[in-house]
């Protein structure tokens, strides 16, 4: 393992730590200061939002410097210190303006390093991409379990301590993986230009958005399903653990079978799981099956997310290299996630969660329709923007 590699790995895994720690605790520690369920609920839509509106424009910024790792550096300090202010505040709105402050720069952080993931090492060749992700994975359900065994009292006091932390231990792999080989740009290319002059790579992008919404209904709802069958919280928590372990597995044999596969036949398959995976889930009830459906996940959100980075990669011009992955950004877990987030407010009180299930469904088939018009472009060369 050489410097980079070790470097990337440790932002990964704490980048996604940190929203191991945030995303599953948060709304304990505000319902215990009193929000709302639509407050908490409005406070987990702030970093979508701030990512399907604000991500371009960090994008454009990256690609304009000679080390776009500088604006993921400046992002990165800057949420850090935004984030600060929430070990004291307890209002709704003022909590709210602060965390809304800290996603305008903590989705700035990300795209940038995942260029550099996926940019030639000095030996010309690229990094095992799934290799050094998993460590994302891994930070991620850490976290998850550590932070679970300590209780809601504990987490009330010490779970922003935590995350601060965490945000901190994110700056010094960002520092080691500067570096001033790219000259920066004399042009000042337009990434919404070349997306609207080329439909296929808006195809690229509006499939993503499909992917993503159809699993909001999963994150949102899955565990309520499974006890709603009459499962334990323990089987829950073997569920979620199962498909972790299947999107880890993934991690470390992606790259190779990618290279087999090729990256259409991998987002081909990853739509046609995903919308497999929400269909039976609406219709399945034994344990063994759910265990399978689990292993799905590999596929539907796995061997989608590490399809789609090498996609973009192809996709996006030298130029507009961050642009291209803040897209894919933008457009999945930014405006899918806002998309998901809608269709389970509007239609969960009458469809229920197995009627959610099967809209998921439908979303993901949508998206296949939509990726078809992908594959000649992901068999051309990069292209120019003189294109």
């Amino acid at each position: 393992m050489n410097a980079t590699f070790l470097s990337l790995a440790a932002y990964y895994a704490v980048f996604y730590g940190f929203l191991g720690c945030w995303m599953p605790y948060f709304g304990l520690i505000f319902k215990g200061d009193g929000f709302s369920d639509a407050q908490i609920a409005l406070l987990a839509g702030v970093v979508p939002a701030a990512r399907a509106a604000l991500t371009g424009s960090w994008g454009r910024l990256a690609d304009r410097l000679a080390d776009p790792i500088h604006q993921s550096i400046f992002a990165g300090v800057a949420s850090l210190l935004c984030f600060v202010p929430l070990l004291w505040l307890r209002g709704f709105e003022a909590v709210f303006a602060c965390f809304a402050l800290f996603a305008v720069f903590h989705v700035g952080s990300l795209p940038a390093v995942e260029v550099r993931a996926l940019a030639p090492a000095a030996s010309g060749r690229p990094l095992a991409y799934g290799k050094v992700r998993l460590f994302g994975s891994l930070g991620f359900v850490a976290c998850v379990i550590l932070l679970g065994q300590l209780g809601e009292a504990w987490l009330r006091t010490g779970l922003i301590p935590v995350c601060l932390v965490l945000l901190l231990l994110g700056l010094p792999p960002l520092l080691a993986l500067r570096s001033g080989n790219r000259a920066p740009p004399t042009a000042r290319p337009s990434v919404v230009g070349f997306i609207t002059r080329r439909p296929r790579v808006l195809a690229f992008l509006l499939a993503g958005t499909c992917m993503q919404a159809s699993h909001a209904a999963y994150y949102a709802y899955y565990s309520l399903y499974v006890r709603e069958l009459g499962y334990s919280d323990a089987v829950v928590g073997l569920l979620w653990a199962l498909g972790v372990l299947a999107e880890i597995w993934l991690f470390i044999r992606v790259d190779r079978w990618l290279r087999r596969v090729g990256l259409f036949r991998a987002l081909l398959l990853s739509f046609g799981a995903a919308s497999l995976r929400w269909a039976c889930l609406a219709g399945l009830e034994h344990a063994v099956w759910l265990c399978a459906l689990q292993l799905l996940h590999a596929l539907s959100f796995g061997a989608f997310h590490v399809a789609s980075v090498k996609a973009a990669r192809r996709i996006f011009p030298e130029t507009l290299q961050v642009s291209g992955q803040s897209a894919y950004q933008a457009a999945g877990f930014g405006l899918g996630a806002i998309l998901g987030q809608l269709i389970n407010t509007v239609w969960v009180g009458s469809l229920g969660y197995r009627g959610m299930f099967l809209v998921c469904s439908v979303l993901a088939a949508v998206g296949l329709l939509v990726v078809m018009p992908v594959r000649k472009i992901l068999q051309q060369s990069v292209p120019s923007l003189a294109e």
